[in-house]
């Protein structure tokens, strides 16, 4: 273990970690203490120990089988906010979609409980990346398991309310391998995920390689441009009349899943020419809603298409200036 001072430059060599590891994750409670969970690549599952670093005094210790029974594993997300910890999907001797969070009671004493499962119609995540920022978790997803390849989707988690409350799908480059390259910072109410790099890119790289590439993933005040889901298991599938219509500058949109399935929402002209893109993705069965802020947009009539496999609506919005 390395500790790097800005102020000169230099790294200093720190006491090593009781045991060695490889896929493991690490955050940071505070300014005094860092928690080490998962790894090492082999064995993963079976490693239910959390070590611990006391900063001030250089100094390891361990908090044997803190995890639960068989939920050890290697390159999983992980991030904390407060004093909880969250660790979500990864790989042991299978891909995961689990998800637990872990309340830290004290230094050698953390409380881990059971969150619903990353919502993804794949068997599991592996090589993820995963951040805090205020309320919030974010996953942003890499291999995945079943039909193989990447994702380009990120799920949005609520720490209060315990629940997967949105998505943002699309990402500019689908990429694995993406282990602790993500941070997050607020910038003027917009949090912004910072992604730079990974492995094997199936669009704008080379597949099977390491890449250079760099996305930058925003969610606007609140998390109002990522589509909040509102309830589950809708009977049918139903887009409802925006609100307020006329609208200025911004106006929200409702839509229902009766099963998961893929789909785009999109605002189109009175000449048929797209100009935004609202909503696109995987999404699970569920209620949603997602705002459209027109500023920007000229006043006149729009129309808003969802389409859903074999299903899709249109319906008017006016923007009155």
């Amino acid at each position: 273990m390395y500790a790097f001072d800005p102020a000169t430059g230099t790294w200093t060599t720190k006491a090593s970690l009781p045991v060695a590891l490889s896929g493991h994750g690490a955050v940071a409670w505070g300014d005094s203490i860092i928690f080490v969970i998962g790894g090492p690549w082999s064995g993963s599952a079976n490693n239910l120990n959390v070590h611990y670093y006391r900063i001030a005094s250089d100094t390891w210790g361990t908090i044997t089988s803190s995890l639960p029974s068989g939920q050890g594993r290697r390159t999983f997300a992980y991030g904390i906010s407060g004093n909880k910890i969250v660790i979500a999907a990864g790989f042991n001797t299978a891909f995961l979609k689990s998800v637990w969070v872990g309340t830290i009671d004290s230094t050698t004493s953390i409380t881990w409980s059971a969150a619903p499962d990353v919502p993804t119609i794949y068997t599991g995540l592996s090589r993820p990346r995963g951040t805090a920022y205020g309320d919030k978790f974010f996953i942003v997803c890499g291999e995945r398991g079943g039909p193989g390849g990447y994702y380009d989707t990120t799920h949005v988690f609520s720490l209060s309310s315990n629940s997967w409350v949105g998505l943002i799908s699309g990402k500019p480059f689908k990429m694995s391998n993406i282990f602790n390259a993500v941070t997050a910072r607020c910038i003027n109410d917009t949090v912004r995920l910072y992604v730079p790099g990974g492995f094997g890119s199936v669009t704008g790289a080379t597949p099977g390689a390491a890449s250079a590439l760099f996305d930058v993933i925003a969610c606007g005040p609140g998390l109002l441009s990522v589509p909040e889901q509102l309830s589950t298991l809708p009977s049918a599938f139903r887009v409802e009349q925006n609100y307020p219509n006329p609208f200025n500058p911004s106006t929200t949109i409702r839509f229902s899943l009766p099963h998961m399935t893929r789909l785009s929402l999109k605002v189109y002209n009175t000449l048929g020419q797209e100009v935004a893109t609202l909503a696109e993705g995987e999404f699970a069965a569920g209620t949603y809603s997602v705002q459209w802020n027109a500023v920007g947009f000229a006043s006149g009539v729009y129309f808003y298409r969802l389409q859903a496999a074999s299903m899709a609506e249109t319906k008017k919005l006016v923007l009155l200036k």
